[in-house]
């Protein structure tokens, strides 16, 4: 596990987590509100009996005080989290819940502009990041007269678990069509149900597990070049281009600010 500290302010913070693969967290709590979303990779996150498998770019909200369990997936996981003192709820975040949830798919345009802008916070400059802070949470946060986020539904079919464990585990990037037939389905319907399960194209999804498992490479010592290769992508400048448009982040930024932790 490794983390920066992005920012700290009066109850309020911003923390760039990362973990491993296959690491967990053994029951714990925070004294804080925690408004988290992950920028790369997968977990399991589990409380009072139930679990949520938190895949892809996703927001979630954990209120003080909540019991919770995490498991990491095969490829690790990287989470930007918001810290907020309870006292400081209503100045923030009037009329909004903090209910344990996990939403995803909402990850793009308006909340991703705000997680992007806070990646690059100038050194110093407290008000800016208060500003800054207030419009991602804004966008991670419903108000209580809207609808909470639907609850987990039933379970994946088998076979789209089997395709998505596949695009998910395998170092060889695992052509797509051979996956359609391999699970008896049009290459088509295949791209159009795993987009409805998990909320993205499942081209999307294998690029954004090759990220995953080329920063872990990283992390872990290897050349950018080297993990870049060993992920998949043609070549550096690709990983370093996929980096930063996914996370915010360039490999070396990245790097730079878990080793300085």
């Amino acid at each position: 596990m490794q983390h920066a500290q992005l920012f700290a302010g009066s109850g309020t913070s911003a923390r760039l987590s990362y973990y491993a693969p296959g690491a967990s967290m053994a029951a714990h709590h925070h004294e804080v509100h925690q408004f988290s979303c992950l920028l790369i990779g997968e977990f399991l996150e589990a409380h009072a009996g139930h679990e949520r498998e938190i895949g892809q770019p996703s927001v979630g909200v954990k209120p003080a005080g909540l019991e919770h369990y995490n498991q990491y997936g095969p490829n690790g996981a990287l989470i930007l989290s918001i810290n907020l003192e309870p006292s400081r709820m209503d100045e923030y975040l009037p009329g909004c819940s903090t209910d344990w949830r996990w939403q995803a798919g909402v990850m793009a345009g308006r909340e991703r502009r705000s997680v992007l802008a806070l990646s690059s916070l100038p050194r110093g400059s407290q008000a800016e990041a208060e500003t800054r802070i207030c419009d991602l949470l804004a966008v991670m946060t419903p108000e209580r007269d809207r609808p909470a986020s639907a609850s987990p539904g039933a379970a994946v079919p088998g076979w789209l678990a089997r395709v998505r464990d596949a695009l998910r585990e395998s170092e060889t990037s695992p052509d797509l069509q051979r996956l359609a037939d391999e699970a008896g389905v049009h290459r088509v319907h295949l791209s159009r149900v795993f987009a409805r399960e998990f909320g993205v194209p499942p081209s999307l999804y294998r690029r954004r597990c090759r990220l995953a498992r080329a920063i872990a490479d990283m992390l872990q010592g290897a050349t950018l070049a080297d993990a870049a290769h060993s992920a998949g992508f043609a070549d550096q400048s690709h990983f370093s281009r996929f980096a930063k448009t996914e996370t915010g982040y360039s490999p070396n930024r990245l790097k730079t600010l878990l080793a300085a932790a």
